[in-house]
């Protein structure tokens, strides 16, 4: 009876639970008992983590594409229950409007409710292996699209096979895509981003928005440049590039003060950027998103 309602209880939420069932005063009665499965269940709370923390496809996955910026597919896995899995896709378009939907699954085969996407209302996952499964995407009760979802023995890339169906069940498109893990994609297509050109930031800075014009000129891992902030002018910058992370900083005098802005910034992809702007004490700092300008521009 115990092992039945063991992965129930080992969720997360109901941890402290069981530290209070542990620190009850004794009562004759069931004192014993209740100690001894309370133990129980705590002894095993790191077995259960530590099986949920070993699936291999647990991270966020970067989609493989060309597509300009802001353009962007990240799908997301994490822990769900006691050895379920909580998949998020947040997708990016053109135009830069973002959808974002998300499902549960045991990976037992059962229909589970999509939240957030108007074309799919279930989502059944089935593992066929550890490192393959089958996933069947349904529109109310009709199967809409099956995929074959196929992880590398180096846990690095998804391989996805898209199988489109139509009303009667046949098969009418084939597609596939590949998703690298964040870390390696990072790695792998961001290391060799030349940030050279002109940027444009914008971000709401605890006085207001602020819009700024970057220019930037990278050697190796050495950024110099110039950035020009709307109605404040402009200063010389030196920074460096490591991996995906951006570093620079320029002198800026404020109120008569002279003092010096640190930029931190974390590559989204080629043409994009996100990161944080720390002004000279005591101002504080703000968040900013920078677009790189189309060559030309």
């Amino acid at each position: 009876m115990v092992s039945a309602v063991l992965p129930d209880v080992l969720h997360s939420q109901h941890l402290p639970l069981v530290e209070r069932l542990m620190s009850l005063p004794a009562r004759p009665s069931f004192s014993r008992p209740l100690a001894a499965l309370a133990a129980a269940l705590m002894s095993l709370a790191p077995a259960v983590m530590e099986a949920q923390n070993a699936n291999p496809r647990f991270g966020r996955w970067l989609l493989k594409s060309d597509a300009p910026a802001p353009a962007s597919n990240v799908m997301t896995y994490e822990p769900f229950g006691a050895s379920g899995m909580k998949v998020t896709i947040e997708a990016v378009n053109a135009r830069g409007d973002t959808t974002r939907w998300w499902y549960t699954t045991e990976f037992d085969g059962r229909d589970m409710p999509v939240t957030g996407n108007a074309g799919q209302t279930h989502a059944a996952v089935r593992a066929v292996s550890p490192l393959v499964n089958e996933i069947v995407n349904k529109q109310n009760a009709r199967v809409t699209q099956r995929l074959t979802n196929v992880l590398s023995p180096d846990h690095d890339t998804i391989a996805v096979i898209y199988m489109r169906e139509d009303t009667i069940g046949t098969t009418t498109a084939v597609t596939f895509a590949t998703y690298l893990r964040m870390a390696a994609a990072m790695k792998s297509n961001l290391t060799s981003i030349d940030l050279t050109g002109t940027w444009q930031v914008s971000g709401v800075s605890p006085r207001g928005p602020v819009a700024s014009t970057l220019r930037l000129t990278q050697s190796a891992a050495s950024l110099l440049g110039d950035i020009q902030i709307d109605q404040v002018g402009s200063s010389k910058l030196t920074g460096t590039v490591s991996g995906d992370t951006v570093r620079f900083t320029f002198p800026l005098t404020m109120q008569g003060a002279p003092g010096e802005v640190r930029v931190i910034g974390m590559l989204q992809g080629r043409d994009s950027m996100v990161g944080t702007i720390v002004l000279p004490e005591p101002m504080g700092s703000y968040p900013f998103t920078a677009t790189r300008r189309a060559s030309g521009s």
